[in-house]
Order: C-alpha cells, then structure tokens, then sequence
C-alpha cells in the first residue's frame, strides 16, 4: 500500500496551501525572460568575436580567469549599446537602453559569483565585492563606474540621434477620462459600468494601471478630515504598497462614487467567503491589469468593439492605460 507524505502546517494552523520554497531568485515570468534573453545576449556575443580573448568559446566553456576579467563585461556592455532589439521582443529594431543593458551585465556578473564567489579563492571574493554597493573596494568602484557610464553612453547616443524623450505612450488626462466614462455611461450595461469605474480609479491612483487590480476593500480606510477613501495599493518591484485617494468628482463623469453607485446597481456585489480577498475590482483579477484596462479604453474608441460602436468617441492614434501615468506625470509636472 502506497502512502503520501504529508506536511505539518505551521504552528497556529496554514493560512494557504504551502509554498514549494521561497528563494532568493527571481520567480515572475517577466523576470525569467529577462534572464533568458540575457543569456542569449552573450552567447551571441561571444559567437561576434567581438573580444578576442573569448573568440570562439560558449559560456560554458569560459574559465575562472575569463569571468574574473573586467574587460569582459565592458566588451559585453560596448557590444550590446551598438546594437538593436532583436525581432520579436518589445522595441525591436530600437537600440538597446541603458536599463536593459546594465540588468544583461548584472546578469553576467550574478551568474559569474553564483559560480566563483565563496569558493577559497580571495581574488574571485575580490572581484565580486563589485556586488557590494557599500564596498570600495577598487572593483566595486569600477563596477559603479561602469554603470554610470553606460547611462551616459546611452544618453548621448540618443542625444546625437534626436531620440531623448522616446516614443511613450500619448497622456490622457481628467477630460479623455471624462469622455471615455460618459460613453461608458451611455451605454449602460453592467459591463459598460464596472468598466467605468475602472478606468476612474486608475486615474485617480496617478495612472497605476498595472497596480490597481490589486486593492483590496479589506485595506481601504476612511478619513474623516478630507472625508474620502484612501486605498492601498502594492507596487511590485519595490515590494511596498502606496496610498492613494479615491475621490469624489465635480460631475458624475470623474467621481468615483458615482461610477462605484453605478456599478453597485448594475453589477451588484459578489457574494464572498470571510476568507476571501475582496478585490475593490475583481473584473481586473487574472492576467495583466494594465492590458486590460488598455483593452477598456481602445473598445469604447472608433474601431473597437462592435457593441460599443454606437457610443465610441475618438481619441488620438492607439491610446493605452500607460497614457493614464504619463498624463498624471505631466499635470504633477506643470
């Protein structure tokens, strides 16, 4: 008779199935790309010839000697600023920017000490002080310096070609919101609604659109003294989460109470276990926010959906949710 193990739960009981392991990798698909594109990147360049002491040599084959070299990674860095996104991956044919190029030389760098550093040989333990951001030591101040100046290559070559300031998404502002909520309204299915209120939250949270799926009613709170909502809100890569307000509008085209009434009465109210997550959105839930709040604000737009047909208002050339951040940037800004 076959048996199964089973797992003892922490004391006080579990509050979710268990996780696997929690590691100090990365573990987001976003990530996990990165990393492979990464990897890719210097096996091209290795194959380039680019810098003859690697000629002809895959990263496997590379030594010690090879990845306790400086020049490497500076050859590596130089070989990657010449070049252009490959086909098939976001920007291609643009020539790389200097964040990307920086994480493909972090990547190198972590790989190279996962594989030397702590191994007995203090020149290798030198080396990878590099890591360290407190450390200064004399390749820990080359490893800063190398950084900098790929920023600065990258500003100036963007510089030369005209290109400071990039081709971002076109803002939206208080009144394309406006515009897109009163459509919305017109239509008035419960679809139409809770998209509505969507799309003023988004606005309100500074144009977060990728964060905004994630509030929860549990975390909101009420403040007495400017008498609206604050949220929370987590933002992904710092791990940290953000308050923001959710306010009342100067018509029913900007207020979120307005649009969260409308909602409620189309829509209604989910009914939820105690123990569940009470998302403030749960038509955001599953997949990438951010596209979907894209998809929100295109099909209400000349040559979206067909249903939205008789209500679709026009807007510039492919508007997007990041248009929500850049738009709340700019009114910050002036």
């Amino acid at each position: 008779m076959e048996t199964t193990a089973t797992t003892t739960p922490p004391p006080g009981g579990a509050a979710a199935a268990p996780a696997k392991a929690i590691t100090a990798k990365g573990a987001s698909k976003s990530w996990e790309a990165v990393q492979t594109a990464g990897r890719k990147a210097f096996e091209a360049f290795l194959a380039s010839n680019h810098y003859p002491k690697v000629a002809g040599l895959t990263a496997a084959a590379l030594r010690k000697e090879h990845w306790l070299d400086a020049e490497l990674y500076e050859h590596f860095a130089g070989w990657i600023a010449g070049g252009v996104v490959p086909p098939g991956r976001k920007g291609a044919g643009e020539p790389y920017q200097a964040g990307t190029i920086k994480g493909y030389v972090q990547i190198l760098v972590n790989a190279a000490a996962a594989m030397h550093k702590g191994r007995g040989d203090p020149a290798a333990d030198l080396f990878f002080t590099c890591l360290d951001v407190k450390a200064s030591t004399p390749t820990a101040i080359w490893y800063r310096g190398l950084r900098k100046n790929i920023k600065r290559f990258c500003f100036e070559r963007d510089k030369k070609a005209g290109d400071l300031g990039g081709e971002g998404a076109e803002p939206l502002y208080l009144e394309d919101v406006r515009r897109l909520v009163r459509a919305y309204y017109i239509k008035g299915t419960p679809e139409a609604c809770a998209r509505a209120c969507a799309i003023i939250a988004a606005h309100q949270s500074a144009g977060r659109s990728s964060e905004i799926g994630y509030v929860d009613t549990d975390t909101a709170s009420w403040d007495s003294y400017f008498r609206t909502m604050y949220a929370v809100q987590p933002m992904s890569k710092p791990s940290q989460v953000k308050p923001f307000a959710l306010c009342a509008g100067v018509d029913h085209y900007s207020c979120f109470y307005a649009a969260f009434g409308y909602r409620a009465m189309r829509v209604g109210f989910p009914t939820l276990d105690e123990d569940d997550t009470h998302w403030l959105f749960p038509d955001l839930q599953g997949g990438s926010t951010g596209a979907k709040l894209s998809r929100y604000i295109k099909d209400v737009c000349k040559g979206g959906l067909q249903r939205y047909s008789e209500v679709a208002i026009e807007l510039h050339d492919n508007p997007s949710a990041a248009g929500l951040r850049v738009g709340a940037c700019n009114v910050l800004a002036t």
